[in-house]
């Protein structure tokens, strides 16, 4: 039985040239706000640096390609910067404490919704461009998922990736054969 719906949204790249990431995960959170999620129940990772960047000509405002300001009322949980794929599994799983206060908190009743928008390698969705991350990697979502799994953390849970090479990381899900979990990518696992 549906109990509540959560969402997990990351922008995993910063700096002006990839706004695009940063804009599309900020069009998902207006979305899910338009349609019944509060802030309690929505995960905001971004390294939000776009809307007082020097470069943009509208401060204060990250614009659509419609000339929607996709930056009203956002609240971001977490900057980029600040984040570890280690602690994008301790988010998921609801692990909270004091360096992460804002976990997804879901349970058997729950129906989770994670959009990933960034650059990706084959096997990995890229936190940033940080060589020393190895990012969340195809072995971490399997991971993830089993853990997801064993702990009741969902009741379904659907992925929406928008990586290079996404599928080489959503490929987790049907090997570890986890149930209620549907991954989209916009992107096999050998297209960039």
């Amino acid at each position: 039985r549906l109990t509540d719906n959560w969402a997990l949204l990351v922008a995993g790249s910063d700096t002006w040239e990839n706004y695009r990431h940063q804009a599309d995960a900020l069009n998902m959170y207006q979305i899910l706000r338009r349609n019944g999620y509060d802030d309690e129940h929505i995960v905001l990772i971004q390294e939000d640096d776009l809307a007082f960047n020097p470069a943009n000509d509208h401060p204060g405002q990250v614009l659509r390609f419609d000339g929607v300001d996709l930056y009203q009322n956002v609240q971001t949980d977490y900057r980029l910067s600040d984040i570890t794929a280690d602690d994008l599994e301790l988010i998921m799983t609801g692990q909270q404490s004091a360096r992460l206060p804002h976990v997804i908190q879901a349970t058997e009743g729950s129906n989770v919704l994670v959009f990933w928008s960034g650059h990706g390698t084959q096997g990995s969705f890229l936190l940033s461009e940080r060589p020393q991350e190895q990012g969340f990697t195809t072995a971490r979502m399997a991971s993830l998922l089993n853990a997801m799994r064993n702990h009741h953390c969902y009741r379904k849970m659907l992925w929406l990736i928008e990586a290079c090479y996404g599928a080489s990381v959503a490929v987790a899900a049907e090997s570890e054969q986890v149930p209620g979990v549907l991954m989209i990518s916009a992107a096999g696992a050998l297209e960039s």
